[in-house]
């Protein structure tokens, strides 16, 4: 199953994409903020389908963490 990942979910700009990708994409929404990105995943209208990845893309070593702990962890 593909994934779309979808960079500062958070925001105005990037939530709005993820409203409108949801019905179509399995999303992956990442943000530095859990509490923001639940709230992102939240407003979908199909929130089950998607995943939360948190991270800080200013920080490569929490990128590579991050990724590697969703993917041996069977979060996608």
């Amino acid at each position: 199953m593909n994934h779309t990942l979808i960079t500062g979910a958070t925001s105005e700009i990037g939530k709005n994409i993820a409203q409108t990708l949801c019905l179509k994409q399995n999303l992956i929404l990442s943000g530095r903020d859990p509490k923001k990105l639940e709230n992102t995943l939240n407003s979908l209208s199909n929130p089950q389908s998607h995943k939360i990845l948190t991270l800080d893309l200013k920080d490569i070593w929490s990128i590579k963490d991050s990724i590697s702990s969703m993917l041996n962890g069977g979060g996608v």
